[in-house]
């Protein structure tokens, strides 16, 4: 019995760099598979994008009330947060519109637009002060950002809400409402187009 616990514990010293060189093998056998997996979710993702202008007009208008809710909206809440962890008070005089100017630098312009027929048609964005997105329990839900009116017919026209609702509209209720409160298209500038000019938060 106590021989082969002298024996048991120790391994020919031949085996100790193999060992290793198995567990090196594997975690780059891992990394390479973690790898390829990302790329490949990329490249399908990019697919989809070059094929959303070939898609049926109702999942287009589906994607869009869902890119309005899960990206443009969870942005703004995001970009918020963050001024807020950093110290940085927003200026009284912003609006969406700036909000989404500010907090855009080198994203993906995509996330800010209908891809209707292929096309990147800018969202529309109403002039409502930045406030209206904070406390949204504790006041009247306002619309945000929306498609233009029209853009997916009779699937309706995807409008975001100060709370982060999104709401169907009909062609008709969609013009009445930028006949009301006056959205206007998103025209972002990529960070090196703002060379030069001032930033807004200190």
């Amino acid at each position: 019995m106590t021989t082969e616990q002298n024996e048991s514990p120790s391994e020919p010293p031949a085996e100790m760099p193999a060992r290793k060189e198995g567990k090196k093998r594997g975690c780059l056998r891992g990394f390479l598979i973690a790898l390829f997996v990302a790329v490949a979710a990329l490249f399908s993702f990019m697919i989809f994008l070059s094929t959303m202008g070939r898609a049926a007009p109702e999942k287009i208008a589906r994607y869009c009330g869902w890119n309005l809710h899960n990206n443009v909206y969870e942005d703004m809440l995001w970009y918020l947060s963050y001024l807020e962890e950093k110290g940085r008070e927003l200026p009284p005089d912003w609006t969406i519109p700036v909000l989404i100017q500010e907090m855009y630098r080198g994203m993906d312009r995509g996330l800010f637009s209908c891809p209707v027929q292929g096309e990147r048609d800018p969202y529309l964005a109403f002039p409502a002060p930045v406030s209206v997105l904070l406390n949204p329990a504790e006041q009247e839900p306002v619309p945000v950002v929306m498609c233009r009116p029209g853009n997916h017919r009779q699937y309706g026209t995807p409008v975001l809400y100060s709370d982060g609702t999104v709401k169907s509209l009909t062609t008709k209720e969609a013009e009445k409402l930028v006949a009301e409160r006056s959205p206007v298209p998103l025209k972002l500038q990529k960070t090196e187009d703002r060379t030069g000019q001032e930033e807004q938060i200190p």
